[in-house]
């Protein structure tokens, strides 16, 4: 029989008749019992130390408080983990960015447990806030770690190439970052959620994703413009060279190629302004929209995780009062800081797309220029219709140019407006 795929779920007719730990039934082997409504944190110091967490944390990780506190982190790391995923977790967070990130762990009796964990750095250390993912996102996620473990054995990849082999992976499934990849991971997380627990979604996951498609479109159409143009890149060349053939009586279709080719200098330089891959406006909207969608996602999970510890505070973990307060305090304080951060991620989409919207205008005077191009182009190929030089053709192709440039422009402003709504929205 083959050996089971190592991040494979388990048979569960193979599971053994629950025992009681900390007063709750627990499996001799498998799945360690985590409830789809519970958020727990923990906090450790700059060393990777446990210095506190929440009784979700003990009773999930199976050890006692005398066992965690003072205990390195990785006391709870699962031999199924790729290593090229820490390297990319302290990567970021050496950078002081908030990081959400899928673990399996290992409990003290040997069961795992997945988590979707949202870690951020934090006076003095580390705050890491973890929930059950439940989205079915999870199953792609066992699927590539059990790829990536196996890449880096055989492989035998230090951990940055490691690293850098799982963002390759995230870039080929669609992600054009790692924090893209976790922004829309904590999302389907928490809509998942929201459904497991029989509660409403936060409304504003479904305005996000609204908004997400909307920038997707204005992008798109923003391509069509390019793609448009590109069909008739030949226009300047071909005028040349008929400007050539007519010797001194090509004079005008000289200057009509002069003056078409100095517009298509400045339509190309309007289409890679915004279509530069990462660098470009749509790639700095991409990027904040995403910050947007992260942030607003880890202030809701540390609410909720705040608002379970206060109610299992009078039974908290060693530490006493003290670390209690503690971590009240910073799960209130990086709340307020995440709301105020995809505040500001919001602003900088509203930015960009008001930018954008005059870019429009800026277009629209492009075309303007390329019509009255046109409009040469026909005068003078009436005058010399009877001469059967190929002008026609060129302005046919002028014509269809025309017509689908001031369509797209016209649903680019009608999106934009959309988009500009969109931020102000999620803004207030």
């Amino acid at each position: 029989m083959a050996a089971p795929h190592p991040l494979a779920a388990p048979d569960p007719r193979s599971a053994s008749p629950p025992r009681r730990r900390f007063g709750e039934p627990r499996p001799e082997r498998g799945e360690a019992p985590v409830r789809d409504s519970e958020v727990f944190f923990s906090r450790t110091d700059a060393r990777g130390l446990i210095l506190s967490g929440n009784e979700v944390f003990r009773r999930v990780t199976d050890h006692d408080w005398d066992t965690l506190i003072g205990t390195p982190h990785a006391l709870t790391r699962h031999p199924d983990m790729p290593r090229g995923i820490f390297w990319l977790l302290w990567e970021r967070l050496s950078r002081g960015t908030p990081t959400g990130v899928y673990l399996k762990n290992r409990a003290r009796d040997g069961l795992w447990y997945w988590v979707f964990a949202i870690v951020t750095p934090v006076e003095g250390g580390y705050l890491s806030v973890q929930l059950k993912p439940t989205s079915a996102g999870l199953a792609q996620v066992r699927r590539d770690y059990a790829d990536q473990l196996a890449l880096e054995g055989e492989q035998a990849l230090s951990p940055e190439a490691a690293g850098t082999a799982y963002l390759t992976r995230l870039g080929d499934l669609g992600y054009p970052s790692y924090d893209s990849f976790m922004a829309h991971a904590l999302a389907a997380e928490i809509t998942a959620r929201a459904d497991a627990v029989t509660r409403p979604a936060n409304p504003a996951l479904g305005q996000f994703t609204t908004l997400a498609k909307e920038v997707a479109l204005v992008e798109e159409i923003t391509r069509e413009v390019a793609d448009s143009f590109a069909a008739i890149r030949n226009v300047p060349t071909n005028l040349r060279i008929l400007a050539t053939r007519l010797e001194a009586a090509g004079g005008p279709i000289s200057v009509i190629s002069t003056n078409y080719a100095a517009i298509s200098a400045e339509i190309h330089a309007w289409t890679d302004r915004f279509l530069q891959d990462g660098d470009g406006a749509f790639g700095r909207t991409r990027t904040a929209l995403d910050a947007a969608l992260f942030l607003q996602g880890a202030a809701e999970i540390q609410d909720e995780a705040l608002a379970q510890f206060r109610v299992e505070r009078r039974r908290g973990p060693a530490g006493g009062d003290a670390a209690t307060a503690t971590d009240i305090a910073l799960l209130e304080h990086q709340a307020a800081v995440f709301r105020d951060r995809a505040r500001e991620s919001l602003d900088r989409v509203a930015v960009e797309a008001e930018g954008f919207a005059r870019a429009i205008v800026e277009m629209k005077r492009l075309v303007t220029g390329l019509s009255s191009t046109r409009m040469l182009c026909k005068i003078e190929g009436a005058r010399r219709a009877q001469d059967g030089d190929g002008l026609d053709e060129i302005i046919r192709q002028l014509d269809g140019f025309q017509m689908q440039v001031e369509r797209h422009l016209a649903r680019l402003g009608e999106v934009n407006r959309l988009v500009q709504a969109g931020a102000g929205a999620l803004r207030g």
